[in-house]
């Protein structure tokens, strides 16, 4: 296997649709929305107007092998959220997520000098991205966002 440059890359006009074509195994299609659902909130807001929302092309060189987005309070930037987090279907298994959750921390830590917690939601069948989050530190906070459990990592 060649070496991963991953990269984090601003969804954009010139690369949304290779984003939007990425995929899932069809047990994994409850775990995460869509893209084109995450990508939908930076436009709706759901969570109101004071949440800011940014999506990502997850990038090995110049090829997109996944996608996540970072949402956070445009007034309060102590706490950032990783969510839609995932890796294409033909390259799960590559080290890709590790590599993809580590760049999300550099990005938050460099980008949010403020923050002290980087949080997520994880369907607690996910067993495979629990097993990866765990070692990378983070913890469950006990708290359930409707049938999904908050975890943290303290920056």
């Amino acid at each position: 296997m060649k070496e991963q440059q991953v990269t984090l890359r601003h969804v954009t006009r010139d690369n949304w649709e290779a984003v939007n074509a990425l995929g899932l195994h069809p047990h994994q299609s409850t775990y995460v929305p869509t893209v084109a659902e995450s990508v939908a909130k930076v436009y709706l807001r759901p969570d109101g107007d004071h949440v800011s929302y940014e999506p990502f092309a997850i990038c090995d060189g110049e090829e997109i092998v996944g996608f996540l987005m970072i949402a956070y309070e445009v007034e309060d930037e102590t706490a950032v959220w990783m969510n839609g987090f995932f890796i294409d279907k033909e390259r799960q298994g590559q080290g890709y997520g590790r590599a993809a959750v580590q760049a999300a921390i550099s990005l938050v830590k460099e980008r949010f000098p403020n923050a002290s917690e980087m949080r997520l939601t994880l369907n607690p069948a996910n067993s495979v991205a629990e097993s990866l989050y765990r070692s990378l530190g983070y913890e469950d906070t006990g708290v359930i966002y409707g049938d999904e459990h908050v975890n943290r990592l303290i920056l």
